[in-house]
């Protein structure tokens, strides 16, 4: 904890001082010029009016909009220099004006300042050139030609210098302290939904401007006016089609190599790429979106994410192609009536090969003077090879008042899998308990294809009508051979020694229709009165699954010199289940508004449900056949407050409460038990009742464009809990059996806070700390062989997250991300004559890229590691990478790049997880020293 606490303490001293710097930055004499602008032809303010500050070379120096009284304020002006002001606004002559501050004067008031019609301007004092923002209607507009920047740069370093634009170090992007929903490309998605996709690899000089509009989703929020911001980029009337993309190939030391290609192709109607990926460094892509996000063009990060991953157990090869394709019918607002708007798919194959060795040191607390310690080595050999098919969401009706929309996908997987794993079980008390070996073969295939379909109509009469359904199906199919041997030193009639031949074959289809009559209050009581105020929903949600498994088990018989059934684990069962839930939604929002100043929402919300719950098992053995029938009331209720103050701040805070069940499955009433998992083996329960949940939960959040935060707590308490009753018998084997206790209580908080400072020359500090810590309080028991009696234990668990992050940018020049995270695990046993275990784990990262030519860029990373468990030694490594990369051609196309990984030759992985009075620790073999250099090319054009 004292670690912990050092840490901390570093880095808000750290954030302190750099803030203390920038406030003595901007304490520097500077000059302010403010006025209100005015129509007097008509006597009325003109809110909105554009306000532009130049100096005598035509720079951009500041910039800005009248609010709704007119004022306009523009401060942190240079003094003792000439500068020109321009005022715009739509329908008049642009008004422009040369003023100069200096230390005697270093306020202008230019109080009134009058704007004339078009119609009656004089010619002289009209200015063609568009100013850097204005509103257009309800859309913000930022004319890109109106900042200038490298000819090399990209959309990312144009959205950081707009005021009230974030992009933060994860790359989210908030405007005003509200999270950007999309960022779309002339009205659409590009390449996908990431943000990053589009900013990263659209030349700043392709972009005509950008566009910040709020949008409401409805179906998403209780309260009707909440909105989130989006933002489109419009591009240049030449630039609507071209290619972008990397071509990329390395090899080093170690016989590493890493390469990837992808090429991107657009236009109005079309958007298709091809990709592909080869290394053996550890850089997997869970699919397409992955390889785009990490072979962007440029980042202001620079390469400080775009590293192997030193954290991934194993040794990896990665191979893998896919290709995306996304077309247009009706771009253009024409095309064919029986055609959607859009179709679209993408494809991905790829091919993982692991060498995976694990050690597993798991320590089993039973009082200070009594413990089990358990430990094994695994060996894995995988090779898993994966067709993924997604199609694009279609549009098959996308009306004014009707929507029918249908999104499928289906995916292929194969394994390929030799497992080689030694045990031991140890006690304080007895010594050498037992030990074990498994040597297996397996081969295995998944088919998974899912379908998701909606569709909603707003009635004429104001209701509405909304449908969707989903089919889930999953095939796995496996054959396995394995070799087991166990070993026991307390009893040696439990030694075993199986030689099996396992065919598994397992179905899962699950059906979920959900469909909403929404507001149909002013049919139910007339308009015009209180009730018909009231939003009220009829819903129901209804779940079907069917579970068909097919097992077959042989072992060898030595006797008889062949493989026999054993008939236990031969068997066939179908497990079905109903969940119905029907409700009635009642909400009710109460609104405060005063036009451009602030609104106020109360929101009420009443959700009263009921659940029908149906199970059944059948099974070729009959012990495993039941039918069991629920029906619980499941009510739900949640008050929500909002006030936002327009272009300043928005609190909002959120109380709800829930009720639900949890109810037993076959593996926990009737399991069939495979004797061979020698360590942990488990018993039914066929008396296990639903468990109830009753939860409260409370959020509060702060946004604005200076600091964001939010803290949330959550309570929770369970009545008839599935609790475990465990016994460890003398060989160190725990058998465990649910059973239902009352007394389970937890309680979750979790903060937030995000603070950007903008500085001079759009520089960029951010800060960003996310803690959260729970506490909790389980009842279990167990039964000690050494005392043969159950012991009723309460396990109180905590559990400590903290992670601090300080984000740098200087302009293109420089990126630093200092981290810190923390992390810190206890569980006392009362009942166990208090035995305590714990963990704790800290890194500090500091990671960074320095460009100091716009070709030459240099990239590092240092992360120290420290683990601490009661389950094993102290582990401390620190894992340092280094890379140093050079542009050529006139577009810094070209890049040419030295790597130097692990340059300390200290990786490990090293995991920790605790559950009541059971502590586990995992060591890793990972990826380790190695040098390479890496040659890659950016194909991009954008224009004709």
């Amino acid at each position: 904890m004292k670690a912990i606490l050092k840490y901390l303490l570093t880095i808000w001293l750290t954030v302190l001082c750099v803030s203390v710097k920038a406030q003595q930055k901007d304490s520097l004499p500077v000059g302010n010029v403010s006025g209100i602008t005015f129509d007097s032809t008509h006597n009325y303010v003109l809110k909105n009016a554009s306000i532009t500050i130049y100096n005598i070379r035509n720079e951009l120096l500041a910039y800005g909009l009248s609010n709704a009284e007119g004022a306009f304020s523009l401060p942190k002006l240079p003094l003792g220099q000439n500068f020109k002001l321009v005022i715009s606004y739509l329908g008049y002559a642009t008004w422009t004006k040369t003023l100069r501050l200096d230390t005697e004067n270093p306020i202008s008031d230019l109080h009134y300042v009058n704007l004339l019609p078009e119609n009656t301007a004089l010619s002289e004092i009209v200015v063609t050139a568009p100013p850097p923002v204005r509103m257009n209607g309800d859309t913000l507009e930022f004319n890109a030609g109106a900042f200038t920047l490298d000819k090399n740069a990209v959309a990312e370093e144009l959205l950081i210098r707009l005021p009230g634009v974030v992009v933060w170090s994860d790359g989210a992007i908030t405007v005003n302290g509200k999270t950007v929903s999309r960022v779309l490309v002339d009205g659409k998605p590009f390449f996908g939904n990431e943000a990053a996709i589009a900013t990263q690899n659209i030349p700043k000089n392709a972009i005509e401007k950008i566009q910040v509009y709020q949008k409401t989703r409805k179906e998403e929020q209780v309260n009707p006016h909440d909105s989130i911001p989006e933002i489109n980029i419009q591009l240049k009337d030449d630039m609507h089609e071209g290619h972008f993309g990397e071509l990329s190939a390395g090899y080093g030391s170690r016989k590493t190599y890493e390469g990837s290609m992808n090429i991107n192709f657009f236009s109005p109607r079309n958007q298709w790429g091809l990709f592909s990926i080869a290394n053996n460094v550890n850089k997997t892509a869970g699919g397409i979106t992955d390889l785009l996000l990490n072979s962007a063009f440029k980042s202001l990060k620079g390469d400080i994410d775009n590293q192997p991953d030193f954290g991934k157990g194993g040794l990896n090869q990665s191979l893998g192609a896919g290709v995306f394709y996304h077309h247009d019918f009706k771009h253009d607002g024409r095309g064919p009536a029986y055609l959607p708007a859009e179709i679209g798919a993408d494809y991905f194959l790829k091919r993982d090969k692991n060498n995976h060795l694990t050690d597993i040191s798991s320590l089993t607390s039973l009082g200070p003077d009594s413990a089990i310690l358990q430990k094994s080595n695994v060996t894995v050999k995988d090779n898993q090879i994966n067709q993924q098919l997604d199609i694009h969401q279609i549009e098959l009706l996308a009306k004014k008042n009707v929507e029918l929309a249908i999104k499928p996908s289906l995916a292929y997987t194969t394994y390929d899998n030799v497992t080689s794993s030694h045990a031991s079980s140890f006690s304080t008390k007895t010594g050498l308990q037992s030990m074990s070996s498994v040597e297996s073969e397996s081969h295995a295939r998944n088919t998974h294809l899912a379908v998701n379909a909606r569709y909603s109509h707003d009635l004429d009469n104001n209701t509405s009508l909304s449908m969707a359904y989903s089919i889930d199906y999953n095939r796995d199919e496996s054959n396995r051979y394995s070799k087991s041997i166990f070993t026991s030193f307390a009893k040696a009639s439990d030694n075993q020694h199986v030689e099996r031949k396992s065919l598994n074959t397992k179905s899962d289809v699950r059906h979920r229709m959900d469909a909403a009559w929404g507001n149909i209050a002013p049919l139910l009581f007339g308009r015009g009165n209180f009730l018909s105020t009231v939003h009220i929903d009829v819903e129901n949600a209804l779940e079907y699954s069917s579970q068909v498994a097919d097992n077959s088990a042989l072992d060898n018989d030595t006797a008889a010199k062949n493989f026999i059934h054993d008939p236990y684990l031969t068997y066939r069962s179908r497990y079905r289940v109903v969940n119905e839930n029907p409700a009635i939604k009642f909400s009710r929002t109460f609104e405060r508004t005063r036009a451009d100043k602030y609104t106020k929402s109360l929101s009420v919300f009443l959700n009263l449900q009921e659940q029908i719950y149906l199970q059944q098992n059948t099974s070729s053995h009959t012990f495993q056949q039941f039918n069991r029938n629920y029906q619980r009331f499941v009510p739900s209720v949640s008050l929500s407050y909002v006030n936002e103050q327009i272009s300043r701040f928005s609190n909002s805070y959120h109380l709800a409460f829930k009720r639900s069940f949890e109810y037993a499955t076959v593996d926990m009433l009737y399991p069939i038990v495979d004797s061979t998992n020698f360590y942990y083996l488990t018993e039914g329960n066929p008396d296990l009742a639903p468990a109830e949940t009753k939860e409260l939960n409370f959020r509060y959040s702060h946004n604005s464009n200076r600091i964001e935060y939010g803290l949330v707590v959550t309570a929770i308490t369970t009545d008839n809990f599935f609790a475990g009753s465990s016994y460890i018998n003398e060989n160190g084997t725990t058998i465990t059996k649910n059973i239902n206790l009352d007394g389970r209580r937890s309680i979750e908080l979790r903060g937030e806070v995000q603070k950007p400072l903008k500085l001079k020359n759009g520089d960029q500090l951010q800060f960003v700390e996310e803690l959260s810590f729970i506490r909790s309080h389980s009842p279990n028991y167990l039964v000690r062989n050494d005392e043969q009696q159950d012991v009723m234990n309460v396990s109180y668990a905590s559990q400590l997250k903290n992670k601090i992050s300080i984000y740098f940018i200087h302009l293109d020049k420089l990126a630093i991300n200092l981290s810190q995270n923390a992390s810190y695990y206890l569980s006392r046993q009362r009942g166990l004559n208090d035995a305590r275990i714990s963990s704790y784990e800290y890194n500090t990262s500091l990671s960074g890229g320095y460009t100091p030519t716009k070709r030459f860029t240099i990239s590092s990373n240092v992360t120290s590691n420290m683990v601490v468990s009661s389950a094993a030694e102290q582990v401390i490594f620190t894992i340092w990478n280094l890379s140093a990369a050079y542009r050529l051609l006139p577009g810094n196309n070209l890049e040419l790049k030295f790597s130097a990984l692990d340059l300390l030759g200290q990786n490990r992985s090293i995991n920790n997880y605790g559950n009541n009075y059971v502590l586990t620790q995992e060591s890793h073999n990972v990826l380790k020293q190695y040098f390479m250099l890496t040659l890659t090319y950016f194909p991009r054009k954008f224009g004709r």
